[in-house]
C-alpha cells in the first residue's frame, strides 16, 4: 500500500471512530486558563485540565514564566474563582508536584489526579510561594470549560 493510501485509510478510520463517538454523545472536554500575577509578584502562566489516559483520571498541566530561578512553587486546582475565598481542592494538595523554576524563570509540570475530569463547575489555579511565605498567593487564573 502506498504512502497516500495508507494515510487516507488511517484518516477514514479516525473519522469513523470520531463519528461513532459523536453518535454516542461523547464530548471532548478541556479546561484552560491564564494565570496572572497577584500580590506584587511577577509570575504569570497558563494551566489546563484534560481527561487522563485512565478512566476516572484528570491530567493537569501548569506552565509558569517570570519565576525566580531555582525557586519552588506550590500550586493547586481549587473549586470557585480567583476572586473568591477558594474552595475544595480537586484531588488532594499532596497530589500536586511542586513547580521548580529553571534558569530563565520558567517552569512546567504535569500531574495526573485520580479523579474524573469535571464537565461542569467553576475552577481556578493558585500558585503559592514555598517555605516561610507558603500562604502567599503569587499567581491565579480561572479555568474555563472548552468543548
Amino acid at each position: 500500500m502506498n504512502y497516500w493510501r495508507r494515510h487516507a485509510a488511517a484518516g477514514l478510520a479516525l473519522l469513523a471512530g470520531a463519528s461513532a463517538a459523536a453518535a454516542m454523545g461523547a464530548r471532548h472536554i478541556e479546561w484552560f486558563g491564564v494565570l496572572k500575577p497577584v500580590n506584587g509578584a511577577s509570575i504569570a502562566g497558563n494551566a489546563g485540565m484534560v481527561a487522563g489516559e485512565r478512566d476516572g483520571s484528570t491530567e493537569v498541566s501548569l506552565v509558569l514564566s517570570g519565576a525566580t530561578s531555582g525557586a519552588v512553587y506550590a500550586w493547586v486546582v481549587l473549586r470557585g474563582h480567583c476572586d473568591g475565598s477558594g474552595g475544595r481542592t480537586l484531588g488532594t494538595d499532596a497530589q500536586y508536584k511542586a513547580a521548580t523554576a529553571n534558569a530563565t524563570g520558567g517552569a512546567e509540570v504535569t500531574v495526573t489526579l485520580p479523579v474524573a475530569l469535571p464537565d461542569s463547575g467553576t475552577f481556578h489555579v493558585r500558585v503559592r510561594a514555598s517555605g516561610q511565605r507558603a500562604a502567599t498567593v503569587l499567581a491565579c487564573g480561572n479555568l474555563y470549560l472548552e468543548d
